[in-house]
């Protein structure tokens, strides 16, 4: 009957299967994992087993649940069933997010226990308005756009990691008072409008997964009704996702599980591969299915990730492979400065195939400002695949509008009251309270100085203030910029404040970078606002062209798409890895940050060019270790294992503290002997086998290791070395 099945698919619908997709697609009951290695079609292996069910065992379609994270994602599976299957199954099959099938579940309970509830995205009164008026009340201050941010993300954190309250209050959140607010949010969701409960978007799965723990009715219905469940991305869904979908599933356990532990890139939200990993611990008769064939990408760049992700230690190991012919080479490019690097990705682009599909892709939003500012200036059309770019209503783009707005008229007290904590005035909020009720049309700096006594030494430093924003009124635009970084002193001030308020330097540095790049071509201080406002106007409107074959995108967003050439730029460290993961001594941040890189790569069919800066603005960047990681693949003589030199400059997410020891060749571990590993730093062996190594660390507790891959990788040494 499979046979008969499969030649059908074959025949009607041009579907020709593998071994291992076969083995996928014909999996009826109990629990399975199947781990889909990039461009292996696990969608199509989804969908065609959702028909086999339905056509070769005659399971009712209402009785299937088919979840994913996202709604294009759902959409998609949707679409691709219906464009197979849709004129011999005329049952409409379910597709959901795992927020809409818990929605379905919170409403249908309500509804029966007559309670009343309001959705608070969907109020006047929303989410982000309640937590600004209650970080207000125990901060006493305005938030701004990135900490209102930062807020609701380790509040959906709390809820999708199913944190006590012990754990919440044991944590630091990097926000005054957090915990203050989070408990006044909550309370004010229960208790803040009388006879309704608000619920956001997080506490519907909160909810769902309360409701089917205690009401033990409903969750025989929801059993009942699905007997088999698949989850696609399931790497990207986060622990109380899966304990719904765990408690639903139970107790046939027929459970299709697609995901892939190597693209796991959403840790702020909750994603974590361990799910994954332990997942015949949670279903004992789990079967793990591995498809690892790439239909996608050329040798080059199947081979070269295939190699590079094998750095992680906590994955499932796979070996990812291509029928696919070579293409190229895998080029990377060092630039002096960012300019050149967008210089070099627009003279590619104007040389590719006009019918190639191009990416260029970031860690962050703020890195498309330069490329759009070229694009636009050469007439190329591009998508852009995140529309909620804050850059143009970020904070030091208002603040250096308003350096430019006083230099043209410095009697502004309501500007100069918005920056003058930035610009080293040394005057305070009562002073610039006292002279609001003084003559308009007279300089705030003389204003300020008929406060103070002649001998004051802040009247020299309000004329000498004075007289840079004159200066600063007939410079250019880009000229402009860096006299308000340096003799305005802004940059300085910049370091202050983000180390006061938990800002990124690097982000802030990031931005005005890209100002100086937007108005070096602009002529005067009135072109280059009004360039700002044409290209946030741009940006916002680039996602109507769809038809475009150049796409924008941060990493994150790209994941589940390909393109013929991809660019990588910005391939920093502090970028890529970030500055934390760097900085820690977390192997499991660092693993995420390779995972994210790997997810780049492997959106590559046949052009893959990974590009790095040496200079941003004044700061020096080095390369990431990532490409480190990847010439030490494509160009192995250049990183050979017994030179120690090139060992440090490859390394593999080692911290500074750890950067200068010299790994000594055949070190031989001893239990009782104090050693140093490149990851978790220092520790004391406990035990040894013949395959582990059982160490004491530090930081990190006890871990047991493989003593074949900390010698192959030289991850261990001796710590008096």
């Amino acid at each position: 009957m499979n046979e008969l099945f499969l030649k059908n698919l074959e025949t009607n619908n041009a579907v020709n299967l593998n071994e291992s997709q076969v083995q996928g697609v014909t999996h009826k009951d109990g629990p399975l994992l199947l781990l889909a290695t990039p461009g292996s079609g696990k969608t199509t292996v989804l969908n065609m087993r959702i028909a086999y069910l339905i056509l070769e065992h005659n399971i009712n379609p209402k009785n299937i649940l088919n979840l994913t994270f996202s709604k294009m994602a759902a959409k998609d599976m949707e679409n691709r069933f219906e464009m197979f299957f849709g004129d011999i199954i005329e049952e409409k099959i379910h597709f959901s997010t795992i927020h809409s099938f818990s929605y379905n579940i919170v409403r249908t309970f309500y509804q029966s226990e007559g309670l009343r509830y309001e959705i608070l995205e969907n109020r006047l009164e929303n989410k982000s308005k309640i937590l600004k008026e209650i970080f207000s009340i125990y901060n006493k201050s305005i938030i701004t756009e990135d900490k209102l941010e930062e807020l609701t993300n380790n509040i959906s954190l709390i809820k999708n990691s199913m944190l006590s309250e012990g754990q919440i209050a044991s944590k630091d959140y990097g926000i005054t008072n957090f915990h203050q607010i989070y408990k006044y949010y909550e309370n004010y969701k229960e208790n803040g409008v009388p006879g309704i409960r608000l619920l956001d978007f997080d506490d519907m799965l909160v909810e769902a997964y309360n409701i089917l723990n205690n009401d033990k009715l409903l969750l025989k219905k929801y059993r009942e009704k699905y007997k088999y469940i698949s989850i696609d991305e399931s790497q990207d869904t986060s622990l109380i996702q899966h304990k719904i979908i765990e408690l639903i599933s139970m107790p046939l356990g027929n459970i299709f599980m697609v995901g892939d532990d190597d693209q796991s890139i959403f840790g702020f939200r909750a994603a974590d591969p361990k799910y994954l990993l332990d997942f015949k611990k949670t279903y004992k008769d789990g079967k793990i299915l591995k498809i690892q064939e790439n239909f996608r990408s050329s040798q080059e760049i199947v081979n070269t990730a295939n190699e590079f992700i094998k750095n992680n230690f906590n994955r499932y190991n796979k070996n990812m492979f291509t029928r696919n012919g070579k293409y190229k080479n895998i080029p990377v490019n060092g630039f002096e400065n960012e300019k050149n690097q967008v210089k070099f990705i627009i003279e590619n682009i104007k040389k590719e195939n006009e019918s190639h599909t191009i990416a260029i892709l970031y860690r962050n939003n703020n890195s498309a400002i330069d490329i759009v500012n070229i694009l636009d200036k050469e007439s190329i059309s591009f998508y852009i695949k995140d529309t909620n770019n804050k850059f143009f209503n970020h904070w030091v783009v208002d603040d250096v509008l308003n350096f430019f707005r006083l230099s043209f008229n410095d009697t502004k007290i309501d500007i100069f009251e918005r920056i003058y904590t930035k610009c080293s005035s040394y005057v305070s909020k009562n002073h610039i309270e006292s002279i609001k009720f003084m003559d308009k049309k007279v300089s705030v700096f003389e204003n300020l100085s008929s406060i103070f006594e002649p001998s004051d030494y802040r009247i020299k430093t309000l004329d000498d203030i004075k007289n840079k924003f004159k200066k600063l009124n007939n410079l250019s635009p880009s000229q402009g910029i860096r006299y308000i970084r340096e003799d305005l002193k802004y940059e300085k001030n910049l370091e202050r404040i983000c180390d006061t308020l938990g800002y990124s330097m690097d982000s802030v540095q990031s931005i005005l970078n890209s100002l100086e790049m937007i108005a070096d071509e602009c002529d005067t201080i009135v072109d280059f606002a009004n360039r700002l406002s044409y290209l946030k106007k741009l940006m916002n409107e680039s996602h109507k062209n769809t038809k475009s074959n150049i796409t924008l995108s941060t990493i994150h967003s790209s994941k589940g798409l390909e393109f013929d050439s991809v660019y990588i730029i910005d391939l920093n460290d502090s970028i890529i890895p970030s500055y934390e993961a760097i900085n820690s001594n977390n192997n499991d941040l660092i693993e995420e940050e390779r995972r994210l890189f790997y997810v780049g790569i492997t959106r590559a069919k046949k052009n893959l060019y990974l590009n790095w800066v040496k200079e941003k603005g004044s700061k020096v960047y080095k390369k990431s270790l990532f490409i480190n990681e990847i010439e030490k693949i494509t160009n192995p003589d250049k990183y050979k294992v017994n030179d120690s030199k090139d060992i440090k400059q490859a390394k593999f997410g080692v911290s500074e503290r750890f950067s200068n020891t010299l790994i000594k060749e055949g070190f031989i571990p001893e239990i009782g002997k104090e050693v140093v590993h490149r990851v978790f730093g220092e520790g004391l062996v406990m035990e040894l086998t013949d395959e582990m190594i059982t160490i004491s660390f530090e930081k990190s507790g006890i871990k047991k290791l493989s003593r074949l891959l900390c010698d192959a990788r030289n991850m261990l040494w001796d710590k008096t070395s």
